[in-house]
């Protein structure tokens, strides 16, 4: 297996399901070891190994002991030890993964355990189990430049445009960022394009203004963070200048 750098940034990935909040085990691990809670490191080490004690252990209980592993790698004293814990790590998650195959929060943490040469097709077989998970599709969109394979590549980027269309709320505006950021690294100008006027036609906002716009609504959705990473600084200004005028 591969190794993670910086393993505290799975943290919040380690555990997410899609439309779901942390379970009540895996929050208890997140403040127990968190490393900003140093004078919590007892109890830390004290929880998990209760944890571990058990003869049957739930889905939850598997996942939080992936996840306290995962924040007690940050502060490991030399590699043994940092291999060590990622070895417990990777043994807790495909414990959760036997008694929940489509664990996508799992899956997931394998996916930065895994050598980088696996990465592609196991972020593939867990958006096919899971395709709008959003923590997978912001990580296939950041690959997508990096895949020499011009195959895999239209698969990449047709998965995660796929993962927009069934995505809700915040979770689609991000990953419509994410990929349209993919397509103007790839350097398709014509498909990056058309992507985003579909993005900004779907976001409400009317790029060619004319009498029938109501500039103060297209202003409201054009000036947000999410049409921003879009590049949509210039209708922004132009309604600004539009509802000055009016």
């Amino acid at each position: 297996m591969g190794k993670l750098a910086g393993a505290c940034f799975l943290c919040l990935a380690a555990y997410s399901q899609p439309s779901m909040a942390a379970s009540d085990e895996v929050s208890i691990v997140e403040e127990l070891c968190s490393e900003s809670m140093p004078e919590t490191e007892a109890e830390c080490h004290e929880y998990l190994g209760t944890l571990q004690e058990k003869q049957q252990r739930s889905v939850d209980e598997s996942m939080a002991l992936a996840v306290g592993y995962l924040i007690l790698e940050e502060g490991a004293e030399g590699p043994g030890e940092s291999d060590s814990l990622f070895s417990l790590v990777e043994h807790y998650y495909l414990e959760a993964l036997d008694k929940d195959p489509k664990n996508s929060g799992a899956l997931y943490g394998l996916i930065f355990l895994a050598d980088l040469s696996d990465e592609f097709s196991m972020l593939r077989a867990l958006l096919s189990e899971h395709p709008s998970y959003a923590p997978a599709l912001h990580h296939m969109s950041r690959r997508i430049y990096r895949l020499d394979d011009k195959i895999q590549q239209e698969t990449a980027i047709s998965i995660v445009e796929n993962g927009y269309e069934l995505s809700e709320g915040n979770d689609k505006w991000v990953t419509a960022g994410y990929l349209y950021r993919a397509l103007q690294r790839v350097g398709d100008d014509a498909r990056t394009s058309r992507f985003r006027a579909r993005v900004l036609h779907d976001m409400g906002i009317v790029i060619i203004a004319d009498e029938r716009v109501d500039v103060e609504d297209n202003m409201r959705r054009a000036c947000t963070y999410y049409a921003m990473i879009l590049d949509a600084a210039e209708i922004c200004f132009r309604t600004l200048v539009d509802l000055h005028a009016a």
